[in-house]
């Protein structure tokens, strides 16, 4: 098994929190659209994500392959230290997009086209750090997808609180990609790529707590239209757990920057728990 190690790196599988943000948009929809829980379509969603976070991991790496072999954090992945070739990873790609394609043909019709559009923003988003300094804010509007496919799958349409979440999810993206970024504010700097990071400079700090805040936001009003007290009374609990977080952050140290991105894990757990939580106890 030790040829598939590079293809395994190429999905970033040593790196489960990318899969995990990617998903959980997605468990937000369907738990917030039926307090019933449908172990098929969890399934299908967490392996289509596994799948299209892997897919779009490859993509990525295939477009930036001459810049990652500049930057200190990306030189040693599998196409930029030459453990792949790009054949091998065009090859890698079809393979996850058509595993990709299997998961959305076992749901309805409006949620096929729904989440093929999709792969629109995927495709594009590798190109926006070269022409604009909000390519974090194209990762949200390609990476939340998922908050729009859940409802649209059980009940064949998109509700309000399915936009909301959309755009709450958004927010959220925004202030962890932007914490992400800033690992690479100096290397980023130096080969020409443009980012949130590199955008705010020393007020970092300032914008993402103002995305944090709008997730937060938007969560409150998720509560109270669907009427969760619980997930309303963890979403203070989670203001306060970031409040301190981010007071306490140094953006100049990398490793900090990388501890505190891997930390929405726990932020995204916690709002998963408010909506299952609340629907075990409907």
């Amino acid at each position: 098994m030790e040829f598939m190690k590079p293809y395994l790196e190429l999905m970033r599988l040593h790196r489960p929190t990318g899969i995990w943000l990617l998903l959980f948009p997605c468990l937000y929809s369907l738990g917030l659209a039926s307090a019933h829980l449908n172990l098929s379509y969890i399934f299908l969603f967490t392996l289509g994500a596994l799948l299209m976070r892997g897919a779009g991991c490859t993509f990525n790496d295939l477009i930036d392959l001459e810049i990652d072999k500049k930057v200190l954090r990306t030189k040693d992945r599998p196409l930029a230290r030459g453990a792949l070739s790009k054949k091998q990873a065009i090859i890698f790609l079809i393979f996850q997009l058509g595993g990709a394609l299997w998961v959305l043909l076992h749901f309805n019709r409006p949620t096929q086209l729904l989440g093929a559009s999709s792969l629109i923003f995927v495709g594009l988003y590798p190109f926006m750090k070269r022409y604009t300094y909000w390519p974090q804010l194209f990762l949200g509007i390609t990476f939340n997808w998922g908050a729009l496919l859940g409802e649209m799958a059980l009940h064949g349409k998109i509700s309000p609180i399915s936009i909301l979440l959309y755009v709450t999810c958004l927010f959220w993206t925004l202030a962890y990609d932007t914490l992400y970024a800033y690992q690479d504010y100096k290397d980023d700097l130096k080969a020409g790529i443009k980012s949130t990071a590199l955008r705010f400079g020393t007020e970092g700090k300032f914008y993402i707590s103002l995305f944090y805040g709008v997730m937060l936001l938007g969560w409150g009003v998720i509560s109270l239209l669907s009427n969760n007290s619980f997930l309303l009374l963890l979403t203070f609990g989670v203001g306060g757990i970031l409040f301190f977080r981010l007071k306490y952050l140094n953006l100049q140290d990398p490793s900090q920057c990388l501890r505190a991105f891997n930390k929405n894990q726990e932020v995204g757990l916690y709002f998963l728990a408010g909506i299952f939580m609340s629907n075990l106890l409907k």
